[in-house]
């Protein structure tokens, strides 16, 4: 048994009486009911208007965040697209370099791509070409020596170093 006060009058009232004891106002049961239904579906109604402006500014962030996203995977896209084709230039002029299998093509590839994924090779055959060029010149210049005619030998030779005895023979 609850206490509700009279419309009437506004004194308290059981809420199982007929009628108000202070003034005789008939009590019906409809318009606690009434009441009731009203306080509660402005309730809800609160709610629902709150739920929707929470939604509403979440999904304005949510909105936000996926465009920031997407300038992000954006960026990040075309930042793998530019190691693809560095990658793709590396190699291609590291094939061009092992076609011509020269002393200047690794160089001309180092000097495009010094941390290259093949600057640790170039620089390996570059070493070793050197060696062989160094090698070539040093024997090309020794069978230039010893192809030339005995008397133009005596002519290159200082002359301490020649034996007159043994030309004589």
């Amino acid at each position: 048994m609850a206490i509700i006060k009279c419309p009437e009058c506004g004194r308290e009232v059981s809420d199982q009486a007929k009628q108000c004891p202070h003034c005789g106002n008939i009590i019906s049961r409809g318009s606690i009911f009434y009441t009731s239904i009203v306080v509660g579906a402005v309730i809800a109604l609160l709610g629902i208007f709150t739920g929707l402006y929470i939604a509403h500014d979440r999904e304005a962030l949510s909105d936000d965040v996926l465009s920031a996203s997407a300038e992000e995977m954006d960026l990040v896209i075309s930042n793998d697209d530019l190691q693809a084709s560095n990658l793709q230039s590396d190699s291609l002029d590291w094939l061009a370099a092992q076609e011509s299998n020269t002393f200047e093509s690794y160089l001309d590839y180092l000097q495009q791509h010094p941390d290259g994924s093949h600057s640790l090779e170039a620089r390996d055959l570059i070493e070793a070409l050197a060696s062989q060029l160094t090698l070539a010149d040093s024997l090309a210049a020794d069978s230039a020596f010893a192809l030339q005619p005995a008397d133009t030998l005596v002519s290159v030779l200082p002359a301490d170093t020649l034996n007159t005895d043994s030309l004589d023979r």
